[in-house]
């Protein structure tokens, strides 16, 4: 392993463990009640150490963002000959929310903190767009088109990464006691269905 691969590990790993250390405070304590310097102390870093890797205390929520639009990413750029974006989507989605099944906590006090917090429900409807913008770039390569002005890729989009939502929130709101794979599963049929009757 190179010295780069070893600093890039142990950096997302730093980012990681701020993350759980933060989520674990701010539903001990609240969200407003639990102070960077706190953060910072649990996790046994300084607090300019914190804010090199999160900018406000909100950002720390979403540490794994970077890591999920990658997969989303890499789902895209990686289909099979034939497999529409919409499939490699639903794909993407079941790995992803395989992983957050196997440890639903996390994911269930932040999607309560998202709902809860405004500026954390800004941000992460911010970060929606950021997996939107992913997904109308590969509809749009798949045409030859601009996604920046492509109406096709950003409908599909929006659609395609609300049915992914839409599972998600489900299995969030019924406090991950349905089966996550079928939720996504459903939420794609109900999407292939919309666009095969349009």
């Amino acid at each position: 392993m190179t010295d780069t691969s070893l600093r890039t590990r142990k950096k997302e790993a730093t980012r990681l463990q701020l993350m759980n250390v933060a989520l674990r405070l701010f539903e001990e304590q609240g969200f407003d009640e639990t102070t960077v310097e706190a953060i910072a102390g649990a996790a046994g870093v300084a607090p300019r150490t914190f804010f090199r890797y999160f900018p406000t205390k909100v950002d720390v929520l979403f540490a794994d963002h970077p890591e999920e639009v990658e997969l989303i990413r890499g789902a895209l750029a990686d289909r099979s000959a034939g497999e529409s974006v919409i499939e490699a989507l639903r794909r993407a989605m079941l790995e992803g929310i395989e992983k957050a099944a196997a440890d639903p906590s996390r994911f269930l006090t932040r999607s309560q903190l998202v709902a809860s917090v405004p500026a954390a429900h800004s941000h992460s409807r911010y970060l929606d767009s950021k997996f939107e913008d992913v997904i109308a770039e590969a509809v749009a390569s798949d045409h030859g088109t601009d996604a920046a002005t492509d109406l096709r890729a950003r409908v599909i989009a929006r659609v395609s990464w609300g049915a992914a939502c839409a599972a998600r929130d489900i299995w969030v709101t019924s406090g991950a006691k349905r089966e996550p794979r079928a939720l996504v599963n459903e939420a794609f049929d109900l999407l292939d269905l919309a666009i095969s009757r349009g």
